[in-house]
């Protein structure tokens, strides 16, 4: 009789176990990926089939339908853990992506459903809608301002606190800091395109205003780490052969803008005493 007690033991032991995922990639730091655009970037893309996987992505991918469904039931405790934490950060952080991905691995909500408490606190409406900035700005003509030194030196001027601000120009100065510190989380997918391309024209044409505003917004460097690559993928493009052209097209300076602007008033002073 023992021994059919210890049989059937081992048989109830063996299919628990089989009934677990795999705990040999619980050992991954999520914090470092959570805290890296780059890295959290490549593990969307695995889940969205948008990109390559690595081995703990593809398991996860491969798993992910059946924890959304069994509400995580074979998951370690470290498991469940990180995906709570996973889980409120990206309704916290992230709420396009985590719409997303909804989308695709949850289209009929049950996995919102059984978590409604945070679904109902951080509801995915509210986050997406509620939360972001105000779109009335989004038509701003980047462009524009970019080709007139004017127009940037007084956009400088506001966000450097030397000069008044535009309506457009003040609600930036305020939602600044909110933006680089959770990496533009509520920003409209238009402002993040927006928010991308003018800090690539700061850092290739304005560096002493990059530099001013860095001490303003950023004096410990965290959104500087954040954007690391991109900048260094523009210095090197700019040192393959891109600089000679940027330095044909770069803008003025505010000094040389404010003797060029001086001298086309004086001509335009001229022209009317005539």
């Amino acid at each position: 009789m023992k021994l059919y007690i210890v049989v059937a033991l081992a048989l109830i032991a063996a299919v628990a176990a089989q009934d677990k995922y795999t705990t040999k990639y619980d050992g991954i730091d999520l914090d470092e990926i959570l805290k890296s655009d780059r890295l959290f970037n490549n593990y969307f893309k695995c889940l969205m089939d948008q990109g390559r996987c690595t081995p703990d992505g593809k398991e996860l991918k491969r798993l992910l339908p059946d924890a959304l469904n069994t509400n995580c039931s074979k998951c370690s405790e470290k498991q469940k853990q990180g995906t709570e934490k996973v889980v409120n950060y990206l309704i916290d952080n992230r709420p396009s992506q985590w719409k997303t991905l909804q989308e695709k691995y949850d289209p009929d909500n049950t996995y919102r459903t059984k978590y409604r408490v945070e679904a109902k606190k951080f509801g995915i409406t509210a986050a997406v809608n509620g939360a972001e900035y105000d779109t009335k700005y989004d038509n701003v003509d980047l462009d524009e301002i970019f080709r007139s030194t004017r127009l940037l030196n007084n956009y400088m001027n506001c966000l450097k606190k030397l000069g008044p601000c535009t309506p457009e120009g003040k609600e930036l100065k305020e939602n600044l800091p909110d933006a680089l510190a959770n990496d533009c989380a509520k920003c409209s997918d238009k402002q993040k395109a927006g928010a991308s391309k003018v800090i690539h024209f700061i850092v290739e044409n304005r560096r002493d205003d990059f530099a001013a505003l860095e001490k303003l917004y950023d004096p410990s460097g965290e959104f500087r780490r954040k954007y690391l690559d991109e900048q260094m993928h523009f210095r090197l493009h700019r040192e393959e052969g891109g600089s000679a052209a940027a330095e044909e097209k770069s803008p003025p300076s505010e000094s040389e803008a404010t003797t060029e602007e001086a001298a086309q008033d004086h001509g335009q002073s001229a022209e009317g005493r005539r």
